[in-house]
């Protein structure tokens, strides 16, 4: 089982756009020397400020394995089936279902990697508008840095097709995202961890109430049990 909390903690005039995400994954797990499979169960909670925001249910089963004389690469197939249910926003409640694909390569002595993934989902809504189907890319690497630290990059584009077309949107919505990021990951004890990253979100939209351009520093902690 797998169990993750965060919450940010910003500025007091900030306050009701503080995030405070749970999520809880108890499932199985099957291991080899070159596969792995796990069929975890997921829950998540998410609120903003004192306001529950949305929980999501569902089933997460990746398929693992690695090849070559010294398994430098691996595989990993992922699907996603989950269900939504918005606090307040009953429009968004519905279901989103993934599929992807990671390939990793590792060096000799496994002190760097890179990865590219491709994967594709579709969010069913309660109302069009929201529903959408799109897929996203993703390339990025990591190398272990001096001082027990690990350095890592990562670009993603996203594009996303909208059902519906809202009221005040020239056309039905269409969304195309560039996403990088940068940073740095250190262990402070054999149960913490430190991150600092950096990033910058581009997103394009045929509707441009939606288009923004977004940079972000986070500095977080993590504790493993």
């Amino acid at each position: 089982a797998d169990g993750t909390a965060y919450r940010s903690f910003l500025e007091a005039d900030a306050g009701e756009k503080e995030i405070l995400y749970l999520s809880f994954s108890p499932g199985v797990a099957w291991s080899g020397q070159k596969y792995s499979v796990r069929f975890p169960l997921k829950a998540d909670h998410i609120s903003q400020g004192d306001a529950g925001l949305v929980d999501t249910y569902g089933l997460a089963p990746t398929l693992s394995f690695s090849w070559g004389a010294q398994r430098l690469w691996s595989c990993m197939l992922g699907a996603c089936a989950e269900i939504r249910d918005y606090a307040s926003l009953d429009d968004r409640d519905g279901s989103q279902y993934e599929l992807s694909c990671k390939i990793s390569r590792f060096s000799a002595d496994y002190s760097r990697s890179f990865y590219g993934t491709v994967g594709a989902f579709h969010e069913k809504t309660s109302a069009d508008i929201y529903e959408n189907t799109g897929f996203e890319a993703v390339v990025g690497g990591d190398t272990k840095l001096p001082l027990k630290t690990i350095g890592y990059v990562r670009a993603k584009y996203r594009m996303a097709d909208y059902a519906g077309q809202e009221t005040l949107a020239p056309e039905k919505r269409r969304d195309a995202q560039l996403q990088f990021t940068v940073g740095l990951r250190r262990s402070l004890t054999k149960r913490c961890s430190a991150d600092l990253s950096y990033q910058r979100t581009d997103n394009n939209s045929t509707f441009g109430l939606y288009e923004y351009l977004r940079n972000v520093v986070t500095l977080s902690m993590f504790w493993s049990f």
